[in-house]
């Protein structure tokens, strides 16, 4: 069961064309220093020649810019429809672009991708955690440092739920970090007892109490989908849910 389909090069250009047509929303990922950043732009325009995308520069989710530049690698997601298209490429520039605007738009140059990979929607369908398994696992702050998060930098509970896009834990009352929505995290858990533990980066998207006790958090995977040396990891999580799967049917027959 593959999680993606590659997209042929004639559609490809076809689908990058009529996504810029209507100035569809982006998600970029690219690495920095510690780990991965994301930002919401959208397409701008392309070069006559179909050699470069035109993107308008991101900006982050407390609304700072990330630095981008030039010869980075960068992920590209977006939507058509129901579906998700995502491409790895690399970026050429900065500049300012024309949209008939007052004001030029601050925009980023990109490599026209080689390929474009559409995600199946099932891969993000959260999976619970069977009721007998035991998944710990660790978020820590990757913002310790901005001085606008309470003294907690690390928590510890149990996985809940999974999929390629994300995760839910269930921590203690005790060991509710308050953290804002948004935060950027880092996660740490193992799929196997004897396996190396897995480390990814996300964002933590909510945290609310529960009725029946403990404090659940979200928390939304970044990079896996987009950058293709994270795809094996990508592939592990996959592999993860459908063992999930597979014990709840063994359970209900």
């Amino acid at each position: 069961m593959s999680q993606s389909i590659e997209i042929a090069a004639g559609r490809r250009d076809e689908l990058l064309r009529e996504a810029v047509s209507r100035q569809a929303p982006l998600t970029l990922n690219c690495r920095v220093a510690e780990g991965w950043t994301t930002g919401k732009s959208f397409l701008l325009g392309y070069e006559a020649g179909g050699c470069e995308l035109i993107v308008a520069y991101p900006s982050g989710p407390s609304g700072m810019q990330p630095e981008i530049v030039a010869g980075q690698t960068i992920g590209v997601s977006f939507r058509r429809a129901h579906r998700k298209c995502v491409f790895e490429t690399r970026v050429v520039g900065r500049c300012n672009y024309s949209v008939g605007r007052v004001e030029d738009v601050p925009a980023l140059q990109l490599e026209w991708p080689e390929s474009i990979f559409e995600m199946q929607r099932r891969v993000y369908y959260r999976t619970p955690v069977p009721r007998d398994a035991e998944l710990p696992v660790q978020v820590q702050l990757r913002d310790d440092d901005d001085g606008g998060e309470e003294e907690v930098s690390v928590c510890r509970g149990r996985m809940r739920d999974v999929s390629a896009g994300g995760l839910s834990v269930v921590v203690a009352d005790e060991d509710n970090p308050r953290w804002r929505p948004d935060t950027r995290v880092a996660c740490k858990f193992m799929t196997a007892a004897s396996g190396p533990a897995m480390n990814l980066y996300g964002h933590m998207r909510y945290l609310y109490e529960q009725p029946e006790g403990g404090v659940r958090m979200g928390v939304q995977f970044v990079g896996l989908d987009t950058d293709g040396e994270a795809r094996s990891v990508l592939g592990q999580i996959i592999e993860l849910t459908r063992q999930f799967q597979a014990i709840e049917k063994r359970r209900e027959g």
